[in-house]
């Protein structure tokens, strides 16, 4: 049998290549009240929200503050395109929270009567930060927001809209239209 020599491409079992964490600037540790400061899963999660922040919304370090005290990092947080869907709308200084009510615009637009709440759907790809807020609670229910639909079509749209109340952090506003 040949001798073979070792491929020196593989790691030897128990070595660890060591990870560097991401640098975050301190004040946003205190700003999103995370502690636990040398955590790279904390890291991570916070120079994401952070960096879309500072990058897409193009904001200073007040506001960058300002908004991650409003996000709550105890959910899941990713930077996605805004699905092609029907939002209701909160209002910020810097950008606007979005809720998904689980409807399309097609549907939404369908409905007979007059609506309670302006709806809102992407024109294009809009780049958002798929996470929940500590302070913007929508409360919406298709019933608020479509009161003269006959009763048979508002069974048909809670069933529908079950899948909405996922919140969206959204800065192009001009991408953004009301429906």
């Amino acid at each position: 049998m040949d001798d073979v020599a070792p491929d020196s491409s593989v790691e030897p079992l128990g070595s660890a290549e060591v990870v560097p964490l991401p640098e975050v600037p301190d004040g946003w540790f205190e700003a999103a009240d995370l502690h636990d400061t040398g955590s790279l899963f904390v890291r991570r999660i916070l120079k994401t929200a952070g960096d879309f922040l500072t990058r897409v919304g193009r904001l200073g370090e007040e506001d960058v503050a300002c908004l991650l005290r409003d996000i709550d990092f105890s959910a899941s947080l990713t930077v996605v395109p805004l699905p092609q869907s029907v939002f209701v709308r909160e209002s910020l200084r810097s950008g606007f929270w979005l809720t998904d009510i689980g409807l399309s615009v097609e549907s939404v637009r369908n409905l007979p009567g007059v609506r309670r709440s302006k709806l809102f759907a992407p024109m294009s790809i809009v780049p958002a930060l798929r996470c929940r807020s500590r302070t913007v609670c929508s409360a919406w229910t298709p019933d608020r927001l479509f009161p003269a639909v006959p009763p048979q079509t508002a069974r048909q749209l809670t069933a529908s809209s079950s899948q909405g109340g996922t919140q969206y952090l959204v800065f192009q506003h001009q991408a953004v239209r009301e429906i």
